[in-house]
């Protein structure tokens, strides 16, 4: 008997050893890397000098949102994407952008990994995402959703979702990044870089090392099989990806933070805007009080340089229409 339950304390030991082990694995969550504040150049003001504004500490996701770590949020909640539950997403049906039936985070139009950027995702599903994994890490949600009064800040017609999305600043949850902490964190804290591997042209003064999965030699070998190719590529640049790649396959920024440029556009919390004039000198802006579709920033698989530079500002209208080239990452306050 004394040796039966010296055996069962045993085991209960090494479960306990196994379920302390664990809880390192747990509670790390995405891996985060910090970034020390300062002062960013973010535009032009009407005397064409540039507009200065401050941005605090804060942290950023060093990898793109997978599409396994999406998938568990789904499986874990049951959500329906804006895709989803609208039956169609946007993407390249042949040589075209196209609003195609069935097309969604789970399946964009092309074969993705699950270490792969999940993409098809619009403002909507992010915000989803981000207070769902803050209640799972034990953390405060920085958004309230209010999905059934609709946004009064939302002058969008197309969009017939329009939930009231309030963001709490205090909150210690996971977020998107404002447009304004993207760009610092992407500039290597606002360095004033034209892209996020530095000055350099890939077209005129090419990389030994392709920094980024962009429109190359590839994307076109796939689309060449139709009469018109609808859009630049990159003569000349291989990347070996026609659409997405791994999470940071690619050489990280100064920062260390992998795919600020290509793989996919990246949801941030601001309403898109082009007018920099109320934010000079500001301390973390957040962008204007309303507007018809939120920011996104960062090149994805079907961009070429022009679109690859840190202040390309891009103007769809994606907070209903989901596109298979846009996804997210993650951010939070510093942690004091």
């Amino acid at each position: 008997m004394i040796l039966n339950m010296e055996s069962i304390m045993r085991k209960i030991n090494l479960i306990l050893l196994f379920l302390l082990a664990l809880v390192p694995m747990l509670a790390a969550g995405p891996d985060m890397v910090p970034v020390v504040g300062g002062w960013i150049a973010v535009g032009l003001g009407a005397d064409d000098q540039p507009i200065q504004v401050r941005v605090s500490d804060f942290q950023i996701a060093r990898y793109e949102l997978t599409l396994k770590e999406f998938r568990e949020f789904v499986t874990a909640t049951g959500y329906l994407s804006t895709a989803e539950i609208k039956g169609a997403g946007f993407g390249l049906v042949e040589a075209a952008w196209t609003e195609k039936a069935g097309l969604s985070w789970r399946d964009p139009g092309y074969e993705q990994a699950d270490d792969h950027p999940v993409a098809s995702l619009t403002w909507y599903d992010a915000v989803a995402y981000c207070n769902w994994l803050s209640a799972e890490s034990g953390l405060t949600p920085a958004y309230t959703i209010d999905k059934l009064n609709k946004d009064p800040n939302n002058q969008n017609e197309v969009d017939i979702k329009r939930w009231t999305v309030t963001w709490n600043p205090e909150a210690d949850g996971y977020r998107l990044p404002t447009a304004t902490e993207w760009e610092f964190a992407a500039s290597d804290r606002g360095m004033g870089y034209l892209y996020s591997w530095g000055d350099d042209d890939l077209l005129e003064n090419p990389l030994l090392e392709p920094p980024a999965n962009l429109a190359d030699e590839s994307h076109l070998e796939y689309y060449e099989q139709f009469d018109d190719f609808p859009w630049g590529y990159m003569e000349g640049y291989e990347d070996g990806y026609a659409f997405s790649s791994p999470v940071g396959s690619f050489s990280p920024n100064f920062l260390g933070i992998h795919d600020m440029a290509g793989n996919v556009s990246e949801l941030c919390w601001d309403w898109h805007s082009l007018d920099y004039q109320s934010e000079n000198g500001s301390i973390d802006p957040k962008g204007p009080a309303e507007g018809s579709v939120h920011a996104q920033r960062g090149s994805a698989w079907c961009d070429a340089l022009e679109e690859s530079r840190i202040g390309y500002r891009r103007d769809l209208s994606t907070d209903y229409l989901s596109y298979n080239y846009i996804g997210m990452r993650l951010a939070r306050n510093a942690v004091r």
